[in-house]
């Protein structure tokens, strides 16, 4: 296990890299030059809060999820439908939007797999991310680990090292898996496109759409600022496991409707979790589903239709525990 957890160190020292390193710099040891730094693993680890702790072993876990074969059964449940979803509309729109400037916005992308798949499928694709952590990792996979014409680089994880509960065997706490298990430049040759976006979702795009939303690339390459008469909103907006991300819904449901177009699709899968509702010092909104599918149609929705999907997140395959969450999987349309 110790030689295991020393792998995950170095690989997330590799990922942050020059500056970065602050991520991991001991609180008390902050004068250290960074050779003694990664020479002293024990002490690097007893510096972190256990907070920090406690998102690096969520990180890893989430590198096994988006960007390991090991985690496509996972994606395949979460990711797949999404994806049906989107194409779905690219081929309802294409007589007038053609995929390559099909725009679609992926807020809380993690580690940007989902967007990154959409994008290697033609269309214009945009995360957004506001937690630190995912964004130092989906920068090093989708910017910095493959080089232009250099042989497909891939890094090794355990991904379950830190688990001690409900563990099946040893082999299955020390199971490895290589990241990214496709090569993310293959975007290159598609026409489509890929950007990541850092920050809030409501004050990032809640202003967007107060200015008419984002610009849209033209057949000539030239681009429309935010307040020409061409400027358009997002075609569609697919959002996976992140509706229950914030402290209140309903600025969610808000910024989703004005950040699309006229017609435009908002396709969603993730349950209910609310991850402020335990925080007495956030003041969390939570809905049933039920009340959050009439506060979708409140807004000015029309749901076209939903269901209840089974998902999984970051589960170890082998766990003595398998944990799926009732997913509300739905559609929903801007009215033209």
């Amino acid at each position: 296990c110790e030689q295991a957890i020393r792998v995950n160190g170095r690989v997330l020292r590799k990922i942050l890299g020059g500056d970065r390193v602050e991520f991991l710099r001991p609180r008390t040891q902050s004068g250290r030059s960074g050779s003694d730094r990664e020479a002293e693993d024990g002490a690097q680890a007893e510096a972190l809060s256990e907070g920090e702790l406690e998102r690096i072993m969520i990180l890893i876990k989430q590198i096994f999820r988006e960007w390991s074969k090991l985690g496509a059964p996972e994606r395949a449940q979460s990711f797949d439908p999404l994806i049906q979803d989107v194409e779905a509309e690219v081929a309802r729109v294409q007589h007038r939007v053609p995929r390559e400037n099909f725009m679609v916005l992926c807020p809380g992308a993690g580690l940007g797999r989902l967007p990154w798949e959409l994008a290697n499928r033609g269309m214009m694709a945009q995360g957004n991310e506001n937690i630190y952590y995912q964004l130092l990792v989906s920068d090093y996979i989708l910017n910095k680990q493959q080089r232009r014409n250099q042989p497909f680089q891939q890094e090794t994880v355990f991904p379950f090292v830190h688990q001690s509960v409900n563990v099946r065997s040893k082999s299955a706490q020390l199971e490895s898996v290589r990241f990214p298990d496709v090569d993310v430049r293959t975007v290159m040759s598609s026409r489509g496109s890929l950007s990541m976006c850092a920050g809030d979702f409501v004050q990032v795009y809640g202003s967007q759409s107060r200015a008419n939303g984002p610009a849209r690339s033209r057949n000539d390459g030239e681009t429309q600022d935010d307040n020409g008469s061409d400027t358009m909103a997002w075609d569609c907006i697919a959002t996976c496991f992140f509706i229950d991300t914030g402290e209140n819904i309903f600025e969610y449901i808000e910024t989703i409707y004005r950040s699309l177009k006229p017609g435009g699709l908002w396709a969603n899968l993730g349950p209910l979790m609310f991850h402020f509702a335990d925080m007495i010092t956030h003041a969390s909104v939570e809905l049933t589903a039920v009340e959050f599918l009439e506060a979708v149609r409140s807004a000015g929705f029309n749901i076209e239709r939903h269901e209840f999907s089974r998902a999984k997140y970051s589960c170890p395959p082998q766990s003595l525990l398998q944990s799926e969450y009732d997913s509300i999987h739905f559609t929903a349309r801007k009215p033209e």
